[in-house]
């Protein structure tokens, strides 16, 4: 389109000089000179327009020419001003989440037979893909020392420990002693007995018949006693023994000093050069035959699996969604987390924008613009020529008219 506004241009030059050489043969010859001659004029100011858009006309420094060039800052900011306002408002987002009835196309598309299959499957194999290549290259880099390292720039025992006693409150602590508490009573009742005669038989065994027999002899009234203990230790919470798997719990949760001689001693058996080696080999091994297993079990099976986790989706979907409370809950939410999403980021996307257009470069950015515009901005050259010559025609036809008319 370039060339047919360049080449009408200089039709009409052409054109305007021909017209001038023979305008005295007739005087409407007079009327096509004046039209070319505006078209020339047109297409000329609209090349010079639409150029100084994005460059100098002719390379000339003019002033107020290769506008994108110099404004390429501001551009960038007013066209992320322009996307935050007039596309990331919260109320027009949250009136298209709701016509769209996102819910609904989920509802069909999840139970729909094979949905997740089409999804999922391709996903499979590619993580497979991603396995193999993985245990390809091989498992050098992962060996005690680094996962030594690694624990401790993360000072992932620290983080632990605070997990654990946020975790185990008192509250929690006393429901857990509990429990274990009735366990152990469960475990007496049912294999007390046997416990009784594996003892009387290991001490046969080891050459003390007399102890044994002892042993067995009074050990239904020791079990008893045992039991009569964890009894009053759940139904009393200030009995002695109560109190002191209490404290001893609480002292293991809270003692930091403790904490770092289990640290330092677990990975002081794991660097003893031996240990380290041994377990080096085994980490490679088995974790290179595990990904291997696991990508062959993704690639052979990837159907039934996909299978299986849409039985999974489709059984969670029909049992929550169907109530109409919880479905409420779960749009409400959903409104929210966007609106809030919208909120929060929109003011990041203006400035992302905006950053961007900032790191490039003014001639590429004003070349790129122009490409992709580029054929309507010739249109308008095309325009202003074919403009041009009607009101150029129209102007020299009036005074055609006003001579012959005072003539």
């Amino acid at each position: 389109m370039r060339r047919v506004a360049s080449g009408l241009v200089l039709f009409s030059a052409v054109a305007f000089i021909m017209c001038m050489i023979f305008q005295s043969f007739h005087p409407l010859i007079g009327v096509l000179r004046g039209g070319f001659e505006g078209a020339m004029i047109g297409g000329l100011a609209d090349w010079f327009a639409v150029t100084a858009l994005f460059r100098h006309p002719l390379g000339i420094p003019i002033p107020h020419t290769a506008l994108i060039q110099k404004r390429k800052n501001e551009i960038g900011k007013q066209l992320g001003r322009f996307i935050r306002v007039q596309f990331l408002r919260p109320r027009s987002i949250l009136d298209k989440w709701r016509a769209m009835g996102f819910y609904g196309h989920l509802e069909k598309w999840l139970l729909a037979d094979g949905s997740v299959g089409k999804l999922m499957v391709p996903v499979f194999h590619y993580v497979a893909d991603w396995l193999d290549q993985q245990a390809e290259k091989g498992m050098d880099q992962l060996t005690v020392a680094r996962i030594d390292e690694f624990w401790k720039s993360q000072n992932l025992t620290t983080r632990l420990h605070s997990l654990v006693q946020h975790i185990l409150t008192p509250e929690r602590r006393e429901m857990g002693i509990d429990r274990a508490l009735a366990m152990a009573d469960d475990f007496l009742d049912n294999k007390g007995d046997a416990i009784g005669r594996y003892l009387a038989s290991e001490l046969q065994k080891s050459g003390k018949p007399i102890v044994a027999g002892f042993f067995e002899e009074n050990w239904p009234g020791l079990k008893s006693k045992i039991q009569a203990k964890i009894y009053r230790a759940r139904d009393e919470k200030d009995f002695p023994l109560r109190l002191e798997i209490s404290k001893i719990i609480g002292n293991l949760i809270c003692d930091d000093e403790l904490v770092s001689r289990i640290e330092s001693g677990f990975f002081g058996i794991l660097r003893d050069p031996d240990v380290e080696k041994m377990l080096d080999i085994q980490i490679r091994t088995q974790l290179e035959k595990g990904l291997r297993g696991l990508s062959n079990h993704l690639r052979t099976h990837s159907n039934d699996v996909a299978k299986t986790l849409e039985n999974i989706i489709q059984q969670i979907w029909t049992r929550w969604m169907n109530d109409s409370a919880f479905r409420s809950r779960v749009e409400r939410g959903t409104e929210s987390l966007l609106l809030r999403t919208v909120r929060r980021y929109s003011f990041t996307v203006e400035q992302y924008i905006a950053t961007e257009v900032a790191e490039w470069d003014g001639e590429q950015t004003a070349n790129l613009i122009e490409q992709q515009v580029g054929k309507d901005l010739q249109w308008i050259r095309i325009n202003g020529s074919v403009i041009g010559f009607f009101a150029g025609s129209l102007i020299q036809l009036g005074v055609l008219f006003a001579a012959m008319t005072h003539g």
